[in-house]
């Protein structure tokens, strides 16, 4: 997703999670219940957890890694260690929004609106996504790749060049 795809997804789920979960920053400075506002102190990811009865959060973590659109053709490494880009194109790098739980390690109550919580966020990430075929170097599927609206109406606009690189997702 670029950043207006970003933006869509943050708007629509905003409302769904209002007195369930909050979106934070990974040094936890930052709690709203809109992802831009998160990302706007930590544009590279933020978690989502549910509310407690205070002002608190408890329970598993919703990841939401952004998405790259940097002009990239790789890295070559300097002797002093530093990472310089190489032959510099137009990319969109891929994001995911994931999580890992243990139900059995949870009361009753928390697997259930966890459960709630990541169908809403998944549902409201499908809404603004398109399915999206993309290729390993050894010509394979990777699943469940999904493509925001706005990304893919850039990539229409300006196609990018066929490359042997590939991205996960």
């Amino acid at each position: 997703m670029i950043r207006a795809d970003v933006e869509a997804f943050s708007a629509a789920l905003a409302p769904a999670i209002a007195r369930l979960a909050l979106w934070n920053d990974q040094a936890h400075t930052t709690a709203s219940e809109h992802l831009t506002e998160v990302l706007a102190v930590d544009d590279v990811q933020a978690f989502l957890r549910l509310r407690d009865g205070s002002s608190g959060q408890i329970g598993p973590i919703i990841q939401f890694l952004t998405t790259g659109h940097f002009p990239y053709d790789g890295f070559e490494v300097l002797p002093d260690g530093r990472h310089v880009p190489v032959v510099m194109q137009e990319t969109l790098d891929s994001g995911r929004l994931a999580y890992t739980w243990f139900p059995d390690e949870q009361t009753p109550e928390i697997r259930e609106r966890f459960t709630a919580l990541a169908e809403l966020a998944f549902r409201h990430v499908r809404a603004v996504t398109h399915p999206h075929v993309a290729r390993r170097l050894d010509g394979s599927h990777w699943r469940n790749c999904r493509i925001g609206s706005h990304a893919k109406q850039w990539l229409r606009e300006d196609p990018p060049e066929v490359s042997a690189t590939t991205a996960s997702c």
